[in-house]
């Protein structure tokens, strides 16, 4: 499916919603993978899981909260790595999850047969379970793991208390030195806390000093033999262990391939479940699937707006292959076109969409959506180009199997341009063999869609007295754009409207337009119209002026014609500019002398010094004569 539409029709979105009604990463993980599937028995397949997945919910007491990922730790067997603990009792934890939901799908072998048969790939491995929990409880290896363990850590025991006693004894007969009678553990050591001026009264190691140096902890020489074979026991207990884990993993690694099926299928039935709990979500119903290019989606609304979607009636494909919405703005002709590919795009991977249940919906190959404003700022495209840049590679990949989604087609150029560009545009599409739904407001095109049998008419319906659309689609009628008739609700002069409405069927194409200025306003009653007269300062020879376009300066040779042109010299040339493109900056009576030539204004030096040399008696060739006039022209 193409990237750009799976992005305008929020496809990302829709995922992220969906992650959360997965139950671990496992699931999350498929999400990702999730894409839109094009062969029907694949989305057949998809939306019966996704069936069977809703009527278990619907029983109830069923649940996947105990499936954690333990891809983690698999992937550490692989490698050689010996588990830690807690790893091992997850990996417990999700072998006794995984037995007791193949246990509940049993309950379902005749009612949900394709969920149920799934579960058959979990094979019985209890017996791991139980090794490992007898081994391990949370990240402590149990001392009942081996006769060795249990042996050692009671001598460990042993060895400890006789490190007390003699610990007590020391207490005892240096109460006098000591800061507490109580002893603690310092790196490893046992210590008791002796005055700092009776550090030598005590016999034994300084193993650490208080942060203010009043306390000293010491470790008897008494208890240091004890502690040393302590910690011998100690080392034997950490290879007792390690010896423990890796036996466990082993077990684990002989059980590897049964136990990733089981992964996979867990990641499955989790991700199926999302489905099943997100469709729930948006109020998802079965709809019918054809292999026929067909939609007819009954109250369809898109996902996520919620509450706040209008549902919609779409038909498309079958009695016509192109669908044209017109109407006024915020009328919800775009939400309608979103509305038709995201519920395509959610059952082409396996979501029931919000619709009434027994739509038909139609399989695509591909979806093309020309939506919104997608000016190129990095190439500088204005936002025409941009779109027209889109449709171009849309004609390029048109065929049939193919929806074309196109919001207000032929906007952004000259309006009859943009109409005849807009008609030819949607005729290459049907040529191709693709089906469209657009949205316009050119009447040409809506014209020509009444003309042609493949094509139809729809509009968003309008509230005339409230002046507020009703976000209801009406196929088979073409909408209006409404404007003359808020204007006129809003209180437009009547003599306004009227005359729009003249110009709108062309009774008046011959316009006398005045013109006026910002300095003075002649208004002059006519009739029952209302004419505005504009005047400009007159220009004449040898005046400055701006040009409007591109602020720069030029000079006044001809004042205004009669089509209010005027003839300037800018850019050692002449230009006829029209009088509203000009502003005044200087009057030439306020430049030059009562006498002045303003005709060398016009003339180059170099033209002017020709002239007085020849009216002296100099000599030029030819060729330096025309010289010069060229680098004048």
């Amino acid at each position: 499916m193409d990237k750009n539409t799976l992005e305008i029709l929020n496809y990302n979105e829709i995922k992220e919603s969906l992650k959360e009604y997965t139950s671990s990463g496992l699931g999350k993980n498929l999400v990702d993978k999730m894409d839109v599937k094009t062969n029907i028995k694949t989305i057949k397949s998809l939306l019966q899981e996704t069936k069977e997945a809703i009527t278990i919910l619907d029983d109830g007491n069923f649940s996947l909260k105990g499936i954690i990922d333990i891809q983690k730790q698999i992937k550490k067997i692989k490698i050689g790595v010996i588990l830690e603990a807690v790893e091992l009792s997850e990996i417990s934890d999700f072998l006794r999850s995984s037995r007791n939901i193949k246990k509940h799908m049993k309950l379902y072998e005749f009612k949900c047969e394709k969920l149920y048969s799934y579960s058959l790939v979990i094979e019985d491995l209890k017996d791991l379970e139980e090794i490992i929990n007898t081994s391990i409880c949370g990240n402590l290896v149990l001392s009942k793991a081996s006769n060795k363990l249990l042996k050692i850590r009671r001598k460990i025991g042993i060895q400890e208390q006789k490190i007390i006693d003699r610990l007590e004894k020391v207490i005892n007969s240096n109460k006098n030195y000591l800061q507490e009678s109580i002893y603690s553990i310092k790196d490893n050591r046992y210590v008791i806390a002796v005055k700092s001026e009776y550090k030598n009264q005590v016999n034994g190691n300084i193993v650490i000093k208080s942060n203010k140096g009043t306390t000293v902890f010491i470790e008897p020489n008494s208890v240091s033999k004890l502690v040393f074979e302590l910690n011998i026991l100690k080392s034997e207990e950490e290879e007792e262990i390690y010896q423990i884990l890796a036996t466990l993993t082993g077990f684990i690694d002989e059980h590897l391939k049964i136990i990733e099926l089981i992964i996979d299928l867990m990641s499955t039935y989790d991700f199926i479940f999302a489905r099943a709990k997100y469709s729930n979500h948006i109020k998802g119903n079965e709809i019918k699937l054809t292999e026929d290019e067909y939609f007819d989606l009954k109250q369809a609304k898109h996902p996520l707006l919620g509450e706040t979607c209008i549902p919609i009636d779409i038909r498309l494909g079958k009695d016509y292959r192109t669908l044209l919405i017109t109407g006024p703005n915020t009328g919800g002709k775009t939400v309608a076109l979103k509305i038709l590919g995201t519920c395509i795009i959610l059952i082409q991977s396996g979501i029931f969409p919000p619709v009434k249940k027994d739509s038909i919906f139609g399989v695509l190959d591909n979806i093309f959506v020309d939506i919104g404003d997608n000016q190129d700022m990095s190439n500088s495209l204005s936002t025409f180009s941009s779109h027209m840049k889109n449709l171009i590679s849309i004609i390029k990949n048109s065929k049939r199997k193919t929806l074309i989604l196109v919001d207000e087609i032929g906007t952004g150029t000259d309006p009859k341009e943009g109409a005849a560009l807009g008609i030819s545009i949607l005729e290459e599409f049907y040529k191709r063999g693709a089906i469209t739904m657009a949205t316009t407001h050119y009447g040409e095109i809506k014209e020509y869609a009444n003309k042609h049998n493949d094509f139809e008419n729809a509009s968003m319906a309008f509230d005339k007295e409230t002046l507020k659309p009703k976000y209801k689609l009406i196929i088979g009628v073409a909408g209006e754009s409404n404007g003359f008739y808020i204007s006129e609700n809003l209180g437009l002069e009547k003599t306004v409207l009227n005359r729009a409405k003249k110009y709108l069927n062309k009774e008046e194409t011959n316009l006398n337009f005045d013109n006026i200025t910002k300095k003075e306003f002649k208004i002059l009653k006519k009739t029952d119209e209302i004419i505005v007269k504009r005047d400009y300062e007159k220009l004449n020879k040898g005046d400055i002026v701006i040009i409007l376009e591109n602020k720069k300066e030029a000079i006044v040779y001809e004042g205004e014609d009669k089509n209010n042109y005027v003839n300037v010299f800018y850019n050692n040339e002449y230009k006829k500019i029209l009088r509203r493109r000009l502003k005044l900056k200087l009057k030439a009576e306020v430049l030059y002398p009562i006498d002045y030539d303003l005709e060398q204004l016009f003339i180059p030096f170099s033209v002017r010094k020709l002239n007085k040399d020849i009216k002296r008696g100099g000599v030029y060739k030819i060729k330096d004569i025309q010289k010069i006039e060229k680098s004048f022209k």
